[in-house]
């Protein structure tokens, strides 16, 4: 969670432990990422949305959470300033699928891809091209790493070193070349 919140922070160019009071978010999925991300959005202060192709999941951890959600039909109508994709959707074999249609997306919006593999999925490029800021689930990756780093040291982490090998770990695994 620290990891996800300090990307979502960078990227929406809040500091470290700022609160996010009047942003608002539109979370996709209800599975264990989406869970942990809209817990860390609510108690930094955003407005939260769910919504799931799962009504039940959806609900439920609505519920949980005690904020709001909405039917996945019905996301595109959702006024939000980030957007967090936390499903499948992007992921091999489905990689030219993306679960917002990046026509809708407010420029002004910033749009977090949770997935990794690939390392820009549809959305990212989509988003990027409205003008949209965006972050990936490499940007999260690095910042865990990061984390763990200057907790172990005491010391900055060398992101740009710990970016370039994570990279080149992935293009020569196939994940994205």
């Amino acid at each position: 969670l620290p990891a996800a919140m300090a990307t979502i922070r960078r990227l929406l160019g809040a500091k470290a432990g700022d609160h996010l009071d009047g942003r608002r978010a539109l979370v996709l999925g209800a599975g264990g990422v989406a869970r942990t991300i809209a817990m860390g959005l609510v108690d930094a202060g955003a407005r939260v949305v769910l919504a799931a192709r799962d009504d039940g999941r959806r609900r439920r951890l609505a519920k949980d959470l005690s904020c709001e959600e909405v039917p996945w039909p019905s996301r595109h109508e959702t006024v939000f300033d980030l957007l967090v994709n936390c499903t499948p959707v992007g992921m091999a074999p489905l990689t030219d699928a993306t679960p917002f249609e990046v026509s809708r997306l407010p420029a002004t919006a910033a749009v977090f891809d949770t997935i990794y593999r690939p390392r820009e999925t549809a959305l990212i490029r989509g988003a990027r091209g409205r003008g949209c800021a965006v972050a990936g689930g490499l940007d999260m990756f690095v910042d865990q790493a990061a984390l763990q780093f200057g907790a172990f040291t005491g010391r900055p982490a060398p992101t740009a070193i710990m970016r370039e090998a994570v990279e080149l770990a992935l293009t020569e695994d196939g994940a994205n070349p």
